[in-house]
């Protein structure tokens, strides 16, 4: 549990608030910082205990450390955002609410006995409970009579003749002022006929109000008994409102949002490690893999890394004995085997393994293509098709095959290559013994089956299986020949009729 602030009028890390919690700092062990400290707070005999505390809203800003340097080995500077700001050696509180209210000495209150009196002696004072007698852990309401001298014979008399002469009822004096009791919490002080009511508010009690004259109260049967003392029908009072269940809950999730993107985390620490993706500079990933460089802002990712490096893989599958690097990849293999598919799509009802998979799905329906090339003006709606995109541009081509001379620029294309020397052939179709290499050319052959042809010109109304067959038809309409030889400058539609066009010049035919 966090430490409650010790500051009067202060509420942080107090149950009855709520709110986000507010890092707090204990007292210094040094002696003479320690006094420093007790002298600036505005609480009269405090003696700070093991547990207390002061908020950090009560020091100024250039006391507060947020980071932390080093040099590294080449002589560049790491800067690295503190997970918990601390204070400096010189550091002492000095912002505080309302200190006129909450001062040391004691104010002197006069008391007034109702309109039109004045007491003997303006210069009395409230005396505070004897020393002997311990003080109170809760609200307390003290009514306690104040001593005061009697009036003399005769304006007894008169008073009462008044009284005769006019038959109703004055509404009494009121006055308000604060003091500070001997443990160091604020205090309201209502004098109203000679009585006084001392109201002790320790920090995020609820008061009630007297809708006739300003006196607060801490409880809604202490505003009754005052009410008495108003002439008239009492109106009913209005009790201090009170946070629901849900407006709790809508707090507690402002306060897991990141103020950079508005994400909203599942836990303080997710928040934490969130807010390190938006960090600047050295300190967003400080854990380095000591074989490829790469940094990551976490320790804990750095390990997962480093088994692609040590081929280490410790979580298996029960069913097929296959092995993965991280235990979020083993649950999701294992839908492979039991066919679950919990997330599905509200538009059209596909259901997918993963929620990457189905937040992918829906840029379709949405057109959304948030991944864009520079070099271009293609658009993407996964980060992966833009890669693979950039390297139609650069040439790169990072997976080559070890049979033949060939290489290709996805992981995918190359497993799919290398079947064609193995003879390997896992997709078989149901409705007759074809067999496949690739997933994507097993469901092209069940659409001849079905008789599907999804993929519609919108020129002359012409319908295709594929989608590369529709798109090599819509260039007759526009003229477009993208594929040109590099020998004699002939362009083509189509990647085959370049292949066959090259074969007369003696070229390797080009990979599509």
């Amino acid at each position: 549990m966090p430490r409650m602030c010790c500051v009067p009028l202060c509420s942080s890390n107090y149950r009855s608030q709520g709110g986000p919690t507010v890092t707090t700092f204990a007292f210094p062990k040094n002696v003479d910082r320690r006094e420093l400290w007790l002298k600036c707070i505005p609480r009269e005999n405090f003696v700070p205990g093991n547990s207390a505390a002061v908020c950090i809203k009560h020091f100024k800003e250039e006391y507060i450390v947020r980071e932390v340097s080093a040099t590294r080995d080449d002589g560049t500077i790491l800067v690295v955002r503190r997970d918990r700001p601390k204070l400096s050696e010189d550091a002492y509180p000095s912002i505080f609410e309302d200190t006129s209210k909450t001062c040391n000495r004691r104010k002197k209150l006069p008391i007034r006995r109702g309109r039109g009196t004045t007491t003997k002696n303006e210069e009395d004072v409230i005396d505070e409970p004897p020393p002997s007698t311990p003080p109170k852990t809760e609200p307390t309401l003290i009514d306690m009579e104040i001593s005061t001298p009697s009036p003399p014979e005769k304006q007894i008399e008169r008073e009462k003749s008044d009284t005769e002469q006019t038959p109703k009822l004055l509404e009494p004096d009121v006055t308000i002022q604060e003091e500070t009791t001997q443990g160091g919490a604020s205090a309201v002080v209502t004098c109203d006929g000679g009585r006084v009511y001392k109201t002790v508010l320790h920090t995020g009690q609820a008061l009630y109000s007297c809708e006739r004259c300003p006196a607060l109260f801490t409880s809604y049967f202490h505003l009754e008994e005052h009410e008495r003392v108003h002439p008239g029908p009492r109106p009913a009072p209005v009790p201090p409102q009170r946070r629901t269940k849900a407006a709790k809950a809508k707090e507690a999730a402002a306060a897991l949002e990141c103020p950079v993107c508005q994400e909203r985390l599942a836990s303080a620490a997710a928040l934490r490690a969130h807010r390190r993706s938006h960090a600047g500079g050295g300190g967003a990933k400080r854990h380095c893999c000591d074989a490829c460089g790469k940094c990551f802002a976490r320790a804990s990712k750095l390990r997962v890394h480093q088994r692609v490096h040590t081929n280490e893989r410790p979580f298996a599958c029960d069913t097929c004995g296959a092995r993965f690097t991280q235990r979020g990849n083993l649950n999701i293999h294992r839908r492979t085997h039991s066919g679950e598919r919990p997330f599905r799509c509200d538009a059209c009802g596909a259901a997918f393994m993963q929620p990457a998979h189905l937040k992918v799905h829906r840029r379709r329906h949405t057109g959304e293509r948030p991944y864009r090339c520079a070099l271009c003006a293609a658009a993407f709606s996964q980060m992966t098709s833009l890669v693979l995109h950039r390297r139609t541009h650069t040439g790169e081509r990072p997976f080559p095959c070890n049979a033949c001379t060939l290489a290709f620029n996805s992981r995918g294309d190359l497993k799919v290559h290398q079947r064609r020397h193995t003879g390997e052939r896992p997709y078989a179709c149901g409705l007759c013994p074809a067999t496949f290499s690739h997933q994507g050319t097993l469901n092209v052959h069940k659409r001849r089956h079905a008789g599907k042809r999804p993929f519609l010109c919108e020129a002359c109304g012409v319908a295709f299986i594929t989608l590369s067959e529709l798109k090599t038809h819509k260039r007759r309409h526009t003229g477009e020949q993208p594929y040109r030889c590099e020998v004699c400058g002939a362009a083509f539609t189509q990647v085959g009729s370049l292949n066959t066009h090259r074969r007369r010049h003696n070229v390797t035919p080009a990979t599509p």
